[in-house]
Order: structure tokens, then C-alpha cells, then sequence
């Protein structure tokens, strides 16, 4: 009897146990959900380029190592919050670092989708909407009102996205009553024209359907009832060669600035990532990473900034080394137009602005700066040498002196007609940082010595990948 009665105490004890520990377990439930979100996610990136293979004991070693090195909370709800942004910060980081760069932003898009339908914020029939399309060659729409900017395609839209999605419900009407104005983020775009003579003043109420929220049924006013994934939705139907740019301010808006931002790649912290059973490949074409590892086995980071800071030449030191990596980012950044950028893709890499930053400082140690010099060497030798087609190189030139060249250090001085692209007038390296990272997410043509119509060109190839 006495035997038995201990049985039972301790099966009472077991469940009282087993109910506490699955109590706790429930609370974190959420943190589990985003974990499996994320992971599905990341395996999927394998359906865009077959070396992107990550497998599920990476990401819970991620995942726990993520969970063990957070800040820790006596409060759960902050401990919660804490962990949902720091595993998906961290899945982004190590994650982002081992794809090319045109697959970046779609990988921080595929989060940002993932997380928003697990929130609930994106209906199963808005994303297949997203991805589909929204015209049907074979369904009979209303006919089209006689007004001479409405297209047939943009009024097929209208009814398209009025009948499938409750939350366009009236946009077929009101394509021609009112200005249809979106704004998401910095990215603000019109439906239709801003003045029409057809437009009314004041529009009545609109009765809704029980499938659409109370609040949105307000007429007009479509900035403030749709949300930024309905909002890119409207984008990509009837602007679509706008869309990357919309679903880059849906990231931001959603997820915030850094799931855009290219995560440093401090050697010092893949080191730490690494074990016996851990290797690292680094994976670059035509450049050396040698230099890279021998500062980092140096410890030498710091001599970056004094190299920067401190100098005999001073803030036109800092402006000079400014303009060469802002130019070194140009002409990569160029090969994105295509046969507009360059009419060979030439592959410029780390190597050929380290050369130039190496002659730079070996021609100005004493003070002086051999202009004709500097401009030559890093023209037709250091870049120029490989390009190969006549044009390219007197382009080459062109956009060099823009940047590297006496003009550069007057007062004043911008890189573009715009004002937004500079060397900033400061000491520090940090400021120099903080300055980068305030320029546009998305930017101007102008800065790129590209016209509008490339730009547009761009947006829709881009689009269309």
C-alpha cells in the first residue's frame, strides 16, 4: 500500500510537471513558429540557385546560438520580442553573406513575405494574386468607360483586382472619379492622372461587404485603406517596371532598413564561426582576398581608419580616397544597365581599388598630389586596363575625372546635378559611414551618368526576372 501510494504522488507530480513544463513550452510557441518560418525560407533558396544549399542542422545551430547569445529579459513579453528579431536579424546576416547580390533583395523580400502571412497581414489570395497576375484573356469584363487615358489592359486590371481581392472592391469606379495616389515608404506613385476634368470632389460613402474591414470602406483615400503588401500589389498591376523599387520600400517598411543593408563581412566573426568540422569558402572572381586575411590575422583594422584620418593632406586626403571607392562603386554598379552601362561586362573587383588606394598613398607622402599622374595610372592602367572597347574606355575616363580629379576637392563640390551624392566635409571615418548610410535606398540615374529612359529600361528587365 505505502509503494503504491508513493506510485501515485509521484504520477500526480509527473503531470503537475509535464503541465508546467508545456505551459512554458506554449509561451515560446511563438519564437518555434518563427524559427520554422524562417527555415523554410531559406531552404527555398535553393529553387533559385542549386549552390544554395543550407541544411536543417546549420540552422539550428543557428538557431541556438542565436537563442544562448541574446540579451536576456526577466520580463517574457520583452524576451520574446528580443529573440523574434534577433533570429530573424541573424538569419539574414549569415544567411545574406553567401548569396550573389542580385538574389539579396530577393531573399529579404521572401522574409518579409513569409513573416507578414504568418502574422496574418497577407491573405492566401492577395500572394497568388502577387504572383499570378490579375488578367484573364478568357473572362468578360464590363465594358470599358470612354476615357481616352484608361486603356483596355488598365481597365481589365481594375475589374480583375475589384473581383478577386474585397479590399479593391469600387477601384473600377473610382479609376475614373478620383485621383488613386500610393505611397509606400519613400516610393510614391498615381494609378491614374493627378487632374482629369472628369474627376467629382466629393464622393459618397461606399457600402461594404462583410469581407472588408470597417475603416477602409471610406471612398478614395486608397493610401491610407490599403496596407504596403496591398499597396505593392496595386503597384505591380498597373506600374509594373516599379515594382522591385515598391517591394524594396515594403522590406523597409515592414522589416526595417538593415534586412536591405549588405551585412559587414568581418573576417574576426567568421573566424568565430568556424570549427574543425567548419570550413569557410570564399568564393570570388578575379580577386585576391589575401589582403583581407593578413589584416585580420594582424589585427590592422584600426590602421584602416588612421590611414584614413590622419594625413599630411588632411580633409582633401579623406575626399581623395572618398571619390575613388564612390567610383569603384559606379562603374559596378553600371553593368546592372546592360549594354547601356558598358558594351562589354567587364568584371572590376576589390584588387583594382586596392592598387589604386596603394598608389595613391605612394605618390602623396609627401604632400603633393601628382594629378596628371594618378589620373593616368588609375585610368589606363589600374581600371582601364581592362577594358577592352574603345568607348568604354573614354567613358571610363569621363566618369573617373567626376570624381578623381583637382574639381573634386573645391568646396561645394557634388557628384551629381541632384546635391544628394558628395564627399562629406568631415574628419572621421564614422561620419563618413553614417553618411553612406543615409543616402537613398533606391538610386538616381543621374549619379550613374545614366538617362531616365536606361533607368526605366533597367526597372523593367529587373522586373521581369
Amino acid at each position: 500500500q505505502v509503494t503504491s501510494e508513493t506510485i501515485k504522488y509521484r504520477l500526480e507530480e509527473a503531470e503537475a510537471t509535464e503541465l508546467m513544463i508545456n505551459s512554458a513550452r506554449d509561451r515560446y510557441r511563438p519564437v518555434a513558429t518563427r524559427g520554422s518560418v524562417l527555415y523554410f525560407v531559406i531552404a527555398s533558396l535553393s529553387e533559385i540557385d542549386p549552390m544554395y544549399q543550407f541544411s536543417l542542422n546549420y540552422f539550428k545551430q543557428l538557431f541556438t546560438s542565436t537563442i544562448e547569445t541574446s540579451e536576456k529579459s526577466s520580463v517574457l513579453e520583452d524576451r520574446l520580442q528580443i529573440l523574434l528579431e534577433q533570429i530573424l536579424l541573424n538569419s539574414y546576416i549569415n544567411v545574406s553573406r553567401g548569396l550573389f547580390e542580385q538574389h539579396k533583395l530577393i531573399y529579404s523580400f521572401m522574409l518579409c513575405i513569409e513573416i507578414m502571412r504568418q502574422r496574418g497581414e497577407i491573405s492566401d489570395a492577395e500572394w497568388q494574386h502577387f504572383l499570378k497576375g490579375n488578367v484573364c484573356l478568357e473572362k468578360v469584363y464590363a465594358d470599358r468607360p470612354d476615357v481616352s487615358w484608361l486603356n483596355d489592359f488598365y481597365w481589365r486590371t481594375c475589374c480583375e483586382l475589384q473581383d478577386t481581392l474585397p479590399c479593391f472592391k469600387g477601384i473600377s469606379k473610382e479609376i475614373t472619379t478620383t485621383h488613386i495616389f500610393i505611397e509606400l515608404g519613400r516610393f510614391q506613385a498615381s494609378v491614374n492622372p493627378k487632374t482629369w476634368e472628369g474627376y467629382v470632389s466629393e464622393l459618397g460613402p461606399l457600402e461594404e461587404s462583410k469581407e472588408v474591414k470597417q475603416g477602409s470602406g471610406i471612398r478614395g483615400h486608397w493610401n491610407k485603406r490599403l496596407g504596403p503588401f496591398q499597396k505593392l500589389i496595386l503597384i505591380k498591376s498597373f506600374i509594373e517596371e516599379k515594382a522591385v523599387f515598391a517591394a524594396t520600400e515594403c522590406v523597409i517598411v515592414s522589416l526595417g532598413k538593415q534586412y536591405l543593408e549588405n551585412p559587414p563581412v568581418d573576417l574576426a566573426n567568421l573566424y568565430n564561426d568556424t570549427s574543425p568540422s567548419i570550413l569557410l569558402v570564399f568564393l570570388s572572381t578575379g580577386s585576391d582576398p589575401m589582403g583581407a586575411f593578413l589584416r585580420s590575422a594582424k589585427g590592422a583594422f584600426t590602421e584602416i581608419s588612421q590611414l584614413f584620418e590622419d594625413h599630411v593632406l588632411g580633409c582633401q586626403w579623406r575626399k581623395i580616397i572618398f571619390g575613388i571607392c564612390f567610383f569603384h562603386a559606379i562603374i559596378q554598379e553600371r553593368k546592372k544597365f546592360g549594354p547601356l552601362g558598358w558594351n562589354i561586362r567587364y568584371e572590376f573587383n576589390d584588387s583594382d581599388r586596392e592598387c589604386a588606394l596603394l598608389n595613391l598613398n605612394l605618390y602623396c607622402k609627401d604632400g603633393t598630389i601628382p594629378w596628371d599622374a594618378l589620373i593616368y595610372i588609375t585610368g589606363e592602367i589600374t581600371y582601364g586596363g581592362r577594358v577592352m572597347d574603345a568607348w568604354d574606355q573614354r567613358c571610363l575616363r569621363t566618369i573617373l575625372k567626376g570624381f578623381f580629379s583637382p574639381q573634386t576637392l573645391k568646396p561645394g563640390y557634388a557628384y551629381s546635378d541632384s546635391g544628394t551624392y558628395y564627399a562629406p566635409d568631415t574628419d572621421e571615418l564614422e561620419q563618413y559611414k553614417k553618411y553612406i548610410e543615409s543616402l537613398p535606398t533606391i538610386d538616381d540615374p543621374e549619379v550613374f551618368g545614366m538617362h531616365e529612359n536606361a533607368h526605366l529600361a533597367f526597372q523593367v528587365t529587373n522586373a521581369e526576372k
